[in-house]
């Protein structure tokens, strides 16, 4: 036994939307979005090669990329909202993981079916 819960991977995926919901709020210099767009970009990879942990890697490296509570210093590069293109790839991990999500929990109503006996697509003449 691992010692994750049995929807961690649900977990994962919804934790990594709120992210990326937060992610269109963050306010950077136009020369920190290139780093953001590079950590979607990895995140993107890491759901194509369907690793758990590669992704969870990546969402932390996001994570790492959130802005601080105060972040204006005398002298700062003004800083501007989510750029076209990291708006666009946002939005489309964001329904990616909400499929995702919505498939980890039918999953797990299955499972839990199956530990139970009891089966969601039970034919009542058997």
């Amino acid at each position: 036994m691992s010692g994750k819960p049995r929807n961690y991977q649900g977990i994962v995926y919804a934790e990594a939307h709120a992210l990326l919901r937060r992610t269109l709020e963050w306010e950077f210099p136009e020369r920190r979005w290139n780093r953001v767009d590079d950590a979607l970009a990895g995140m993107e990879s890491a759901l194509d090669g369907g690793s758990l942990q590669t992704f969870e890697d990546t969402v932390a490296t996001m994570e790492l990329l959130a802005p601080p509570r105060v972040s204006t210093r005398l002298g700062d590069r003004p800083v501007v909202p989510a750029p076209a293109r990291v708006r666009e790839r946002v939005n489309k991990l964001i329904e990616r993981l909400v499929r995702l999500v919505d498939d980890a929990d039918a999953d797990d109503a299955e499972d839990a079916a199956d530990d139970t006996g009891l089966s969601q697509t039970a034919d009542p003449e058997a």
